[in-house]
């Protein structure tokens, strides 16, 4: 009979956003006869073929305890509905290599959008006067990112005027 494992961080459906990463952990919980657990994670495509190396997937640690892997910015084809993917996860022992308990993960790769202002957020300047100072703030809480990333700003300062030393970032 083929050991029980326990997971962490397991999900039977997962997504995984382009430049992200997820990580499980699969645990020997116990095997009925005692025997060491050998654990296997692999990727498989729709059709159920699977793929060789990739390099977007990794087994992080893997022993008779134990394993931990990952899926790391994978590659992402289907910019508009994401990619499918499936990893199968293995437990067995050495009496029962040919009849594991055999876990499946439907993992769906998407690409990572930009962060979005809200849209009660204006980005039009109020009226302002020379020599009279004035301001624009955007805080990161008037953005929200559908992956919960942290926003990144970048401020530019476009004029038509030669003079340009009194606008300061």
């Amino acid at each position: 009979m083929p050991p029980y494992p326990i997971f962490n961080g397991f999900t039977e459906d997962a997504v995984l956003y382009q430049a992200h990463t997820l990580r499980w952990t699969v645990e020997l919980d116990f095997d009925p006869e005692g025997d060491e657990a050998i654990f296997s994670a692999f990727v498989l495509d729709t059709t159920g073929v699977e793929l060789i190396d990739p390099t977007w997937f990794s087994i992080v640690s893997n022993n008779a305890t134990h394993m931990i892997f990952e899926a790391k910015d994978a590659p992402i084809v289907d910019e508009v509905n994401g990619d499918q993917y499936y990893i199968n996860v293995t437990v067995s022992d050495e009496f029962n290599t040919d009849t594991p308990n055999v876990y499946q993960i439907s993992l769906m790769v998407m690409t990572d959008s930009a962060p979005y202002l809200h849209s009660d957020i204006s980005l039009t300047l109020g009226d302002f006067y020379v020599n009279a100072p004035f301001s624009f703030t955007l805080h990161s809480t008037d953005f929200s990112d559908n992956e919960n990333d942290d926003p990144i700003f970048y401020c530019d300062i476009l004029s038509t005027s030669n003079d340009t030393t009194w606008l300061v970032e």
